[in-house]
């Protein structure tokens, strides 16, 4: 009795067992270990071996890492990373990985492709018999595919990018960025080839639907919204400009928020909606211009009230995570990966630039009007910030019959040691404050303040 007891317990646990692993594919799996170098953190591994920094794989990172602080990575030490092992039988790759369509084994050979040539892995996934298959591929494909995520390395196909090239990767070098671009909308997504990484990054004008007649130039950018997604071509007096225009937070992130009785002021939003009217403002004169937090419906808005929304995404098509710190890296990164490839194409450094636009949060009683950060020992970020404050200062005299009480200085800020362009910050006022909500709420005031900011930044 006491054996036939124990010889089921046995099955028991078996049957148990293979359904477990039936349906928890991933677990039974090892996972590609790499060990963090100097620098190195969770989004520069994902970035490098080009994993979607989703919550399917951010999550089973830390589940298999056994970790929950994503800022504790200690160098020196091994991590898994979410890039499962899965045997290779020799056949397929189809037969080898089980409960996935032919689309999602055609991205997974093609993975494993840009890994090979990458020098990711040393030897093709036939010789060494493992097939590296990304956690959200069979662990959360679900979840992903109702959220419209594209795999890694997914770019915005324009008219000035090749077509896809069958038989190659399309998956981007680890050293290529994958940029989504501000003249075409942000949910028409694509993969794209490696040799075509460097093409997305055309001037604006070169890029989008423009049309001529009579003189008249105009664009339609539709990320401006229905109501503001023609843009008339004044001049070229820009055309030689790059300009990486960062709104603050956005996301998961609102940022700063003001609560009133009746409404919710959020950072983000505002920030946001200012720095598409400048955006708009500098494609005018034929900058080439790069909204690297992208909303993919809200448009420039003429609302006093501007609802908060988390659908905000970087411009590589990542969503843009809550950790301040790998968003920060995020934005870093996409502004970083720009400028190089316009430095490729010639653009001199004195005509990239990064402005940073967020709102403040103080007491309630405390006055800001627009204040400035230029990058310590920059001069050329410490000069134009200067500039656009001696503007704002000149408006305000002028136009709004008040003084003008902005400041510029240095501050220690992770955007402003991490950037490679020239850099400047500004804080357009404090949120809490109810005289600062006019600057806020009435959208000619925000129009004006991009005018002006757009004054500042061009020396007008």
């Amino acid at each position: 009795m006491k054996q036939y007891s124990l010889s089921n317990f046995r099955i028991y646990f078996l049957v148990i067992t293979i359904i477990y692993l039936a349906y928890s594919p991933l677990l039974a799996f090892n996972y590609v270990n790499v060990t963090i170098k100097n620098g190195e953190g969770m989004y520069q591994l994902f970035r490098k071996y080009n994993i979607p920094a989703n919550s399917c794989n951010i999550g089973q990172f830390k589940q298999i890492n056994k970790i929950s602080n994503l800022n504790l990575l200690l160098v020196g030490k091994s991590y898994q990373l979410p890039i499962a092992l899965v045997p290779f039988n020799g056949k397929s790759v189809t037969s080898s990985v089980k409960g996935v369509n032919k689309e999602v084994v055609v991205r997974i050979i093609n993975y494993n492709k840009f890994a090979y040539s990458s020098r990711l892995r040393k030897v093709p996934y036939i010789q060494s018999k493992f097939v590296w298959v990304i956690h959200h591929e069979m662990g959360c494909s679900k979840s992903i595919s109702t959220s419209n995520s594209k795999p890694a390395g997914v770019l915005v196909k324009t008219k000035i990018t090749s077509k896809e090239t069958s038989g190659k990767s399309n998956y981007p070098a680890s050293g290529t960025s994958a940029i989504k671009e501000i003249n075409t909308k942000p949910e028409r997504t694509s993969l794209v080839n490696k040799e075509s990484a460097s093409e997305v990054v055309e001037s604006n004008l070169s890029a989008g639907n423009v049309s001529a007649s009579a003189g008249l130039r105009t664009r339609t950018v539709p990320i401006f919204g229905n109501d503001f997604k023609e843009i008339r071509i004044q001049d070229e007096v820009l055309k030689n400009k790059v300009y990486y225009l960062v709104s603050g937070h956005g996301g998961p992130d609102p940022g700063t928020i003001y609560r009133g009785q009746n409404m919710m002021l959020c950072e983000d939003e505002y920030a946001y909606d200012v720095t598409l009217r400048l955006a708009r403002k500098l494609m005018e004169h034929s900058a080439t211009v790069h909204m690297i937090v992208q909303d993919p419906n809200d448009g420039i808005r003429n609302e006093m009230y501007l609802p908060i929304d988390k659908d905000e995404k970087c411009i590589t098509g990542y969503p843009l995570v809550l950790n301040q710190r790998l968003r920060l890296t995020q934005t870093t990164d996409a502004v970083n990966d720009l400028y190089r490839i316009h430095r490729k194409k010639g653009a001199a450094d004195q005509d990239q630039l990064a402005v940073h636009i967020h709102v403040d949060s103080q007491h309630k009683d405390l006055r800001k009007d627009v204040y400035f950060y230029y990058q310590e020992e920059n001069k050329t970020s410490e000069v134009i910030a200067k500039r656009i404050q001696k503007t704002l200062d000149s408006k305000y005299k002028d136009l709004a019959g008040r003084s003008y009480n902005g400041t510029v200085s240095t501050r220690n800020l992770f955007v402003m040691r991490n950037t490679i362009p020239s850099t400047i910050f500004m804080e357009l006022g404090n949120i809490q404050n109810t005289l600062d909500h006019k600057r806020l709420l009435i959208s000619s005031n925000r129009q004006a303040l991009a005018e002006w900011l757009f004054d500042g930044l061009t020396g007008e």
